[in-house]
């Protein structure tokens, strides 16, 4: 992890925090489809569906990797 991020890179954060946070929150409490999960979430922060998936996917991977090391 780096030590010093830029205002950019912490705003990317915590907007990825965020999407995974309402993703996580939608997948708990409804019996959507991931797909039905990435559109809401695409609509509601004005991201594309393709965008929200990799988001999604790239901060599962990075917590199975911490969990598995």
């Amino acid at each position: 992890m780096k030590l010093y991020q830029t205002p950019t890179e912490k705003k990317r954060q915590r907007e990825h925090s965020k999407i995974f946070r309402l993703y996580c929150k939608l997948q708990d409490s409804t019996d959507l489809s991931n797909n039905q999960i990435y559109s809401h979430i695409a609509v509601k922060l004005g991201y594309s569906v393709s965008g929200v998936r990799k988001v999604v996917t790239r901060i599962k991977t990075e917590r199975q990797c911490a969990m598995d090391g």
